[in-house]
């Protein structure tokens, strides 16, 4: 009975206990001091930081520079070039924009694009880590190729994993709260963006092995919902001064895309977000127990099923409103 109890309070685990004791452990840990991040030395230029790289990369990088495929060869004399010019989104038409593609065409077009960037990443990497980073970036804030940047961030991840720490925080460089989300799903797709959506309890359950069994992933993930939890904890802020300012007083202050990108409503995009639990770990992180005394008796089921829902109508809710409010008055 308590099994059942605990599943209906729980909707993401429907009918298994298992995935309750699971979300649990996960956003318990999540509480824990940041005794396994140490600062790495960093290398700070712009609004970009490389990290350094571990010891077995530039062995790695050497090795790319001298067994290059005969058809990698830079075609500018510069792999960062070559990634600039040749790693685009494909055009809707064809024939000096007369003819429309087929939507396979287009498919075919990107996943050629992004099988070339992988292979050319390592490269340019080696050739110069800076510039390769900001072309990483550009695909996203420049170029808008989001299936590119997926692709490039998981790389990233995989080879460089302080790098992308280091970054993951800077909003100027994702504009949009969801991407880090989204890197973090892709992860545990191991960056295969074209297979079919897997069930939600089995993400579930890999996101909660990745993290347990991944530092690389552990820090990753901490870092992106400390920066929701971050955001919303400010955005409330600037939501409450805006409610009690009389009519005269002009707050430019702005509320962030964080509860937006927590409320998208697309199917793929609520698959998404509940696959990495962002609910819960941020209503976790907002809503502690030990500050808050009424939730410190309750079992564990009854006080997520509380915090998730206080998130939804105390914060999501009233900051999506502002947000689209803004927007709608720019």
């Amino acid at each position: 009975m308590k099994a059942l109890k605990m599943a209906k309070l729980i909707s993401v685990v429907k009918a298994n206990k298992n995935h309750v004791n699971n979300i649990s452990k996960l956003t318990a840990r999540l509480m824990a001091p940041y005794t396994t991040l140490a600062g790495p030395p960093e290398l700070i230029r712009d609004r970009f930081v490389v990290a350094n790289n571990f010891e077995n990369e530039a062995a790695a990088a050497a090795a790319m520079t001298t067994m290059r495929p005969p058809n990698l060869f830079p075609i500018y004399g510069n792999p960062c070039l070559d990634l600039f010019f040749k790693v685009v989104e494909p055009s809707e038409y064809k024939d000096f924009g007369v003819k429309k593609k087929k939507i396979s065409e287009i498919k075919a077009e990107a996943e050629a694009s992004c099988t070339y960037l992988k292979q050319m990443l390592p490269l340019a990497w080696s050739h110069n880590p800076l510039t390769t980073l900001k072309l990483i970036f550009n695909l996203l804030d420049g170029k808008s190729f989001y299936q590119a940047f997926d692709t490039a961030a998981v790389w990233l991840h995989h080879n460089h994993p302080k790098t992308l720490l280091c970054n993951v925080s800077n909003i100027e460089l994702f504009r949009c709260l969801f991407f880090p989300v989204q890197i973090l799903y892709r992860l545990l797709e191991d960056g295969d963006q074209h297979r079919r959506m897997e069930p939600l309890a089995k993400m579930i359950n890999k996101a909660v092995e990745r993290y347990e069994h991944d530092p690389d992933y552990h820090l990753l993930y901490d870092q992106v919902m400390d920066l929701f939890v971050e955001h919303l904890k400010s955005d409330i802020q600037i939501l409450k001064r805006k409610w009690k300012q009389s009519d005269d007083i002009n707050d430019d202050a702005q509320v962030s895309d964080a509860a937006n990108s927590c409320l998208f409503s697309k199917s793929q995009d609520v698959h998404i977000i509940r696959s990495v639990l962002l609910w819960e770990t941020i209503a976790r992180k907002v809503f502690q127990r030990e500050s808050y005394p009424e939730y410190q008796h309750l079992e564990e089921a009854d006080y997520m099923s509380k915090i998730r829902d206080r998130l939804r109508k105390e914060v999501l809710v009233p900051l999506n409103k502002a947000e689209r409010s803004q927007c709608s008055n720019c």
